[in-house]
């Protein structure tokens, strides 16, 4: 698999999106104790919004690099009589 492949990268950030919400949800659970969950809330949905627009974004940025990166095979010229 090439290391730019746009579905190696989306799955990476799924792996990295995955861990996140699990440190997020033990936080949220735990800010009760802490009286802080006004604060977590927050930081969860800048998180959230952050985890979409990178997502956006490269899926966007993936479907054009995809492409420009395969160049097409110049057609000889015709020739007419």
């Amino acid at each position: 698999m090439h290391p730019t492949n746009s579905s190696f990268l989306l799955k990476i950030l799924a792996g990295i999106f995955a861990s996140q919400v699990i440190f997020m949800s033990y936080g949220a659970l735990k800010c009760e104790n802490l009286n802080r969950c006004d604060e977590a809330a927050e930081r969860i949905e800048q998180v959230f919004n952050v985890m979409i627009a990178t997502t956006l974004s490269l899926l966007v940025g993936g479907s054009g690099a995809s492409r420009t990166s395969t160049p097409r095979p110049s057609k000889p010229p015709v020739k007419r009589d």
